[in-house]
């Protein structure tokens, strides 16, 4: 039998309708950086009908 997962003050005070810390843009920018990639431009993305 597993033992039961501890209650986390950090998940208490989570605002789920908070802006997010980690934008997307900075995490592939620092993963880009950090693989040694060089940016490249992305085709577009049709809007959807």
């Amino acid at each position: 039998m597993t033992p039961p997962i501890p209650h986390s003050p950090l998940l208490e005070l989570k605002d789920y309708s908070a802006e997010a810390v980690f934008q997307v843009e900075n995490m592939l920018r620092k993963a880009r950086r950090q693989k040694g990639l060089r940016r490249l431009p992305l085709p577009g993305v049709p809007a959807p009908v």
